[in-house]
């Protein structure tokens, strides 16, 4: 579909490599809070409580791809 070749996708700095990445990982550390946080307020969660830095990694490129994609989708519409 899209034939440009870039090194960043579409969508400019923010959703490439700025701001988005970091909402996207502080948000994974307000989830680590929270989850132990609910303990207090009766969760039970099984211990010990791990966090996979590649799967999030993965989550965020994969967020990343939707977004140049849209962007692609939408300038080839336009």
């Amino acid at each position: 579909m899209w034939s440009l070749q870039l090194k960043w996708g579409i969508g400019g700095t923010c959703v490439n490599v700025g701001c988005i990445h970091k909402k996207l990982m502080h948000q994974a550390a307000l989830l680590g809070t929270a989850v132990k946080d609910a303990q207090k307020y009766g969760w039970q969660i099984p211990r010990p409580i791990a966090h996979n830095w590649s799967t999030m990694a993965e989550a965020v490129q994969n967020h990343d791809k939707s977004l140049n994609w849209g962007h692609a989708v939408q300038l080839q519409d336009k």
